[in-house]
């Protein structure tokens, strides 16, 4: 995998002298490899790769935000996941702030589509407060995203009872703490 994405980054770049057409699959491809990165956890490799591929989706959301900020703040969210599981929880809780205030803007215009990323993202953020054992503050976003994912499973049970079930063991392990 790592040589696949390796050679498609440096294919992506060498496209970009000819045209702009492929710079997002170079976003993606380069957020692929730090999730493998991640994965595999070569934390310093995967940051590296997370900072590429945010500096990728910047440049896109300034050409065209409504068409990429969402791919910006999957980034966001995906490298605040590598500042929680190394411990950096000032950056992590940095990084999901600003992919959650994309996902809350985005959900004004398209609930359905980012609701369930605005959830996520608290979800996200409520694991760096309770690691940094500021419980009120994780409780109300857990809770947000409990009311959120209860909406949504009235209307596709399938999809949203297995995350509203997995936050209510959230919130049932932060209550024992």
């Amino acid at each position: 995998s790592e040589r696949m994405f390796k050679a498609a980054v440096d294919l992506y770049n060498r496209l970009e002298q000819f045209t702009k057409d492929y710079i997002y699959e170079r976003a993606r491809t380069e957020r692929n490899l730090a999730d493998l990165y991640l994965v595999t956890k070569r934390y310093t490799e995967s940051e590296k790769w997370y900072q590429y591929a945010l500096k990728t989706c910047r440049t896109l959301v300034a050409t065209n935000a409504s068409a990429y900020e969402d791919q910006l703040a999957a980034t966001l969210q995906r490298f605040a996941g590598l500042y929680w599981e190394t411990q950096r929880y000032d950056e992590s809780e940095n990084l999901y702030k600003q992919a959650l205030e994309i996902y809350k803007k985005r959900t004004l215009a398209n609930p359905l589509e980012f609701e369930s990323a605005v959830a996520a993202s608290q979800i996200g953020l409520a694991g760096v407060y309770q690691q940094t054992e500021q419980y009120d503050v994780c409780e109300r976003l857990l809770t947000s995203s409990l009311e959120i994912y209860q909406r949504l499973a009235a209307v596709t049970p399938s999809l949203y009872l297995p995350l509203l079930a997995t936050t209510q063991t959230r919130l049932g392990n932060l209550y024992r703490t």
